[in-house]
């Protein structure tokens, strides 16, 4: 970052790809021909803005109180009181918990102040808040693998070990969801995010009766075969390829 010049820490407006009034034509430009909007965003200057734009152009096309499924994506540094009023909005919340599993260990201290790069995607808060939260993974620049995510959310261990934020931390329950079955409906995709019973039973068959649930959580080095036992219940996954886990039941 400094050798590209980019500044370390809140830099509000100066930083933003679009000006509010540029963001603000946009949707105008676009939400009377039934586009569903998602912006990505990371520092709570910029969330504010995105939130005030939205809030504009759902109220001028009469959206509110739809199921419009506009969507906020990454927000590292929200603050709750931002998910309850994506929540009020209708507005989905996509999180992103590769930015703390790679980064976390920089974002706090180093690139952020403690009580900022501590708190970087504050899982917990956006639960509580009563916002629809579900997570990605941007392919480009990190390993779409959802386990890792989900670790990441329930554990709130980067990928070296550290814990930062334990206060964030997500439910097992809520975290496989956010992956899944919220997941889905993000992107009108109500055909996706379950198990269905074909799917339940090829995997019993080829993986037994194994339990997310079960597994131990700690973090495994990124150049092995990563693999978790517990009580002889195994999830392995390798960089090359997506995670196999067996059965995750009762969501």
């Amino acid at each position: 970052m400094h050798a590209a010049g980019i500044p370390v820490g809140p830099t509000r407006e100066s930083a933003l790809n679009y000006t509010p009034a540029e963001l603000d034509d946009l949707l105008d430009s676009f939400s009377d021909d039934d586009w569903q909007f998602a912006v990505h965003v990371n520092g709570d200057y910029a969330l504010d803005v995105v939130l005030d734009s939205y809030q504009r152009e759902l109220t001028r096309c009469a959206l509110l109180g739809t199921d419009h499924r506009w969507r906020v994506k990454h927000v590292g540094g929200a603050r709750k009181d931002q998910f309850e009023r994506a929540a009020k909005l209708g507005v989905a919340v996509s999180m992103a918990p590769f930015q703390f599993l790679y980064w976390g260990d920089v974002l706090d201290g180093t690139l952020f102040p403690h009580r900022i790069g501590s708190q970087w995607q504050r899982f917990a808060d956006a639960v509580d808040a009563g916002a629809s939260v579900s997570f990605h993974n941007d392919g480009s620049v990190s390993p779409p693998i959802p386990l890792r995510n989900i670790q990441a959310a329930v554990t709130r261990h980067t990928f070296s070990g550290e814990e930062h934020g334990p206060e964030q931390r997500m439910s097992l329950d809520d975290a496989l969801r956010a992956h899944t079955v919220v997941a889905a409906p993000h992107i009108r995709r109500p055909d996706l995010g379950s198990i269905t019973h074909e799917a339940r039973s090829l995997a019993l068959r080829r993986f037994g009766r194994r339990d997310a649930r079960r597994v131990d959580h700690r973090i495994a080095h990124p150049a092995v075969r990563r693999v978790a036992r517990r009580d002889a219940r195994v999830v392995t996954c390798r960089p090359d390829r997506p995670a196999r886990v067996g059965v995750i039941r009762n969501l």
